[in-house]
């Protein structure tokens, strides 16, 4: 609900802005989890075409071109216990085939990256730790981060909602807006 509709705002307001979006939810996807295998960190694998950086083959292997050529990343989660998902965690697991031996296969500086996180728990700092992990996780894979929006106090009926069954930071329509204002800036470069 309230991590759909951040979401949802921010990539409006990269569309607004002049930029092709894709939305991919990770708990629909076929994905495997990374053995370990250190296959990617192979010398004669570090020249092949994004598509094949995985040994393993699943709907990930997909996003990888997408990934190479993206300008920008979104990464929106709710942290429900303390942490993001498991599916988030087996996604930046499976990321790690875009890092080589030697360093990374994505051009330094050309991406940028933005990290929406919503929780229930009222206190703001709470979650900082999650964050900024992620900030680290970002700039790993050479994405510079420049937008973290976190929304917390967000608890509700179920799971963030309302007695209408909507997402509660609807009640917050500068929190919205600030999503969407991010999303322009992660295009546009002006905050």
């Amino acid at each position: 609900g309230n991590t759909d509709v951040l979401l949802d705002e921010a990539l409006r307001g990269m569309s607004d802005a002049g930029a092709q979006t894709e939305k991919v939810f990770l708990q629909g996807l076929d994905m495997k989890f990374c053995i370990g295998c250190r296959k990617c960190k192979e010398p004669e694998w570090a020249n092949r075409e994004p598509s094949r950086w995985c040994a393993l083959k699943d709907d990930v292997t997909g996003l990888y071109p997408k990934l190479d050529a993206c300008d920008a990343l979104v990464v929106a989660f709710p942290i429900y216990t303390g942490r993001d998902s498991a599916q988030l965690c087996a996604f930046w697991d499976r990321l790690d085939c875009l890092r080589s031996a030697t360093g990374q296969r994505l051009e330094p500086g050309k991406r940028r990256g933005m990290i929406i996180a919503t929780w229930g728990y009222p206190y703001t700092d709470t979650y900082d730790h999650v964050i900024e992990r992620f900030s680290n996780l970002l700039h790993m894979h050479m994405i510079e981060p420049m937008e973290a929006i976190s929304c917390c106090g967000l608890s509700g009926l179920l799971e963030g909602w309302d007695e209408d069954g909507k997402a509660i930071v609807l009640r917050h329509p500068e929190e919205v807006k600030k999503a969407y204002e991010a999303g322009r800036a992660l295009v546009t470069g002006i905050a």
